[in-house]
């Protein structure tokens, strides 16, 4: 069983991707899924969802993005809220802040408590749904 997850790891690293450790400290709760706008159509943050312990999250956005931006944000206290650091898949653009376009975001998430992603500049045509899932993990460091 080692012998095969080091080779996911290998593969993993290999295609860029994050690994999460199997054999590290997780939360008692596992990976923690995420639905921050269901099908949004207007401004505003969405649900918010609780990340305490975790490390890293998955954002997966789609659908129609028309003047939209989409702001991932990370609170300690709950209250106020500052920009996550993702990196943006497959373009592999590490410090992106926020995005217009639809597509898969990993962000370092360490000690923040809760994460919302707020939607600004929505127009009539916006239709998005945002998914996300937390886990315990880093950003792969040789990328290809």
């Amino acid at each position: 069983m080692r012998q095969f997850r080091g080779r996911i790891a290998a593969l993993a690293l290999l295609l860029g991707l994050v690994w999460a450790d199997p054999s590290g400290a997780q939360p008692s709760a596992g990976n923690r899924l995420c639905t921050f706008h269901a099908t949004a159509t207007a401004e505003g943050n969405g649900t918010a969802c609780d990340v305490s312990g975790y490390t890293l999250l998955a954002i997966q956005i789609s659908g129609t993005l028309t003047g939209t931006v989409v702001t991932p944000e990370g609170s300690v206290d709950g209250t106020n809220f500052t920009s996550l650091y993702c990196m943006s898949v497959p373009q592999l653009q590490i410090g992106v802040t926020s995005f217009s376009t639809a597509g898969t975001r990993w962000c370092t998430i360490k000690g923040y408590q809760i994460v919302r992603l707020r939607m600004g500049g929505a127009g009539a045509t916006t239709s998005v749904s945002a998914k996300g899932i937390a886990l315990m993990g880093t950003f792969a460091t040789n990328f290809p």
